[in-house]
């Protein structure tokens, strides 16, 4: 006997789009995914890391099956279908109207329509979706980040564009002109945020904190690596070797070299003001 559902797609970001088409299952639910978007293969652009997706998703009620695509990329589009009701028996299968699969990406949301009514399974196919008469999708989502323009781009999503890493112990620099900040190297797979500085906020314990984040490669002190540097406002503890996740929230200004610590000192005073007229 049939029952629940299986779901196609990359599902990268988990955009409002991508909701629209989880929406269409019925539980239980399997989400068929891949870490990163076959075209990824050589160079990562991840709007989310493949954990952190899953986990949303687990947080959503569904189940996950996260495919290797070097295993499964030489099966023909329909013996993948094949394979995977064998497996699951749903009731129903999900995908976006773009969803391509199979061996060179010969499958198509056709073939799946197809497929479903010669076994009398039904297939919800979700066509485009748009907000305020723009396409939602995960390239147009990464092309808004690039420039920076994070607002935009949030309201796409279901949840602000965040990046995520381990804490390290810097130079301390910024506690000598009392703006104690917590770095950590920007994630290689995720897409590169347009350099400069951007009101955030970070949730530690329960507890969410206004934050002036930095990214880049802090040309007053020519770093060879892009850095995220971030001003936790109001907290205060050891952070050291713990892993936190900061949400780019607005783009406040170009990254600059500054000729002094004064001046520095200055323009931090003037951003941690911005980023908490953006926060209330």
């Amino acid at each position: 006997m049939r029952k629940g559902s299986i779901i196609f797609g990359t599902f990268d970001g988990l955009h409002k789009g991508h909701f629209e088409v989880l929406r269409q299952a019925e539980l239980p639910a399997t989400v068929i995914t891949f870490p990163y978007p076959p075209a990824m293969e050589e160079e990562k652009e991840l709007l989310l890391s493949p954990l952190l997706k899953k986990n949303r998703l687990l947080e959503n009620g569904f189940s996950v099956r996260i495919l290797d695509f070097s295993k499964v990329s030489h099966i023909e589009a329909e013996d993948f279908l094949e394979k995977m009701d064998a497996e699951y028996k749903p009731k129903i299968m999900c995908c976006g109207f773009n969803y391509r699969f199979g061996h060179c990406g010969k499958g198509n949301a056709a073939l799946i329509k197809r497929f479903c009514e010669e076994r009398g399974i039904e297939a919800k196919i979700l066509p485009v979706v748009e907000q305020d008469g723009v396409r939602i999708s995960s390239s147009f989502i990464r092309d808004l980040i690039k420039r920076g323009e994070v607002e935009k781009a949030n309201k796409l999503l279901t949840r602000p564009f965040s990046i995520s890493g381990e804490v390290l112990h810097g130079d301390s620099r910024g506690r000598t002109i009392g703006h104690p900040t917590v770095n950590f190297f920007y994630p290689e797979e995720i897409v590169k945020a347009r350099h400069g500085v951007y009101a955030a906020a970070c949730s530690i314990e329960g507890k969410r904190y206004t934050a002036v984040t930095y990214v880049g490669n802090r040309p007053t002190y020519e770093l060879d690596r892009c850095i995220v540097e971030t001003n936790l406002l109001g907290f205060s503890g050891d952070l050291y070797g713990k892993h936190i996740e900061i949400e780019l929230l607005s783009f406040l200004r170009e990254e600059k070299k500054f000729d002094s610590l004064d001046q520095l000192k200055a323009q931090i005073e003037s951003d941690i003001a911005s980023a908490q007229q953006k926060n209330t």
